[in-house]
């Protein structure tokens, strides 16, 4: 027996729906953590269309951050008892029309009950993120995928205010602030379809 048998034999096999999977999972996971950030930029703008105080300007932010944390351990335990992909899938869906009713928010108060959903849904979601990784790749490879996740972490809430900046740059001071939510609209919908098709019961 040749040296690199053993090593080879040791090497952990991943399937490629795993590694779909995991595109799938992080693009929501994307969204969520982008979000944390991506509206930082567009509060001037929000201030001016819509008449907005800075103490509804603040709750726009830790509404949402508030929110997401709340649901974060709850979530994480419904899971466990029904599902995680049903739990992700639901969770997402629910970001994706909260991320609409954002960017149709027509005064300050429907802007932070929206966002307040958002973030509800986020920390829905993302706890199924790690779990189905651990139900999809063997142990040995977990490592990778959880770097891989890690650095989707790091980027996606760097990319916020530039992406945001973009946006408001690319298409106004009056509607680019609503673009920064429905940004994330394509990206839901795609990773929606996929989710359902992809990702264990």
């Amino acid at each position: 027996m040749s040296k690199s048998e053993p090593e080879l034999r040791s090497t952990p096999v991943v399937s490629r729906r795993a590694w779909q999977s995991l595109i799938v999972l992080l693009a929501g996971m994307f969204m969520a953590l982008l979000d944390t950030t991506i509206v930082n930029v567009a509060l001037p703008t929000i201030r001016t269309s819509l008449d907005a105080s800075e103490a509804t300007l603040s709750w726009i932010i830790s509404g949402y951050a508030l929110a997401f944390g709340l649901a974060l351990i709850p979530a994480g335990r419904i899971g466990d008892r029904i599902g995680h992909k049903w739990v992700f899938f639901t969770g997402l869906a629910l970001f994706t029309l909260a991320s609409l009713a954002c960017g149709l928010a027509q005064n300050d108060l429907q802007l932070i009950v929206a966002r307040v959903a958002q973030g509800l849904a986020g920390g829905i979601f993302v706890p199924a993120v790690t779990a189905v990784i651990q139900l999809m790749f063997p142990p040995q490879a977990r490592g990778k995928a959880f770097a891989i996740m890690g650095s989707v972490i790091g980027v996606s809430t760097a990319l916020g205010p530039i992406v945001g900046g973009l946006i408001i740059q690319a298409f106004g001071d009056e509607n680019g602030w609503r673009l920064v939510f429905w940004v994330n609209l394509p990206i839901g919908i795609v990773a929606l379809v996929a989710a359902a098709r992809l990702l264990p019961s």
